[in-house]
C-alpha cells in the first residue's frame, strides 16, 4: 500500500511539472484519481477475500461517473482546470 501511494504521489508532482510546462500553450493536464470502481475486476471470484473499502456513500464509483469526470476536464468548461488531482471516491477524501 505505501508503495502506490508514494507512486501516485509521483504521478500527480508529474502531472503538475506538466502543467507548468504547457500552460503557456494552453494545455491543461489533470490527474484522475477514482477510488473503487463497480466493475467485473471487483466481482472476480479470485479477490472474494479483498473487498473494496466503502466510501462515506456507501457505495462503489460507476464508471460512467469516472468518465463524466473526464469529459469534463476535456471541455471547454474546464480550460482553467490544470496541475490538479480530482479524487472521485464517493467522499473518502474528506
Amino acid at each position: 500500500m505505501r508503495r502506490s501511494r508514494e507512486r501516485a504521489k509521483r504521478l500527480i508532482a508529474l502531472a503538475r511539472s506538466f502543467a507548468i510546462e504547457l500552460a503557456p500553450r494552453r494545455i491543461t493536464v489533470n490527474v484522475v484519481a477514482p477510488g473503487s470502481t463497480d466493475t467485473p475486476m471487483l466481482k472476480d471470484p479470485k479477490r472474494a477475500s479483498v473487498a473494496p473499502k466503502m466510501p462515506p456513500m456507501g457505495r462503489l464509483v460507476k464508471p460512467e461517473e469516472v468518465a463524466a469526470t473526464t469529459a469534463f476536464l476535456l471541455s471547454e468548461g474546464a480550460a482553467s482546470i490544470t496541475g490538479q488531482q480530482i479524487v472521485v471516491y464517493g467522499g473518502a477524501s474528506l
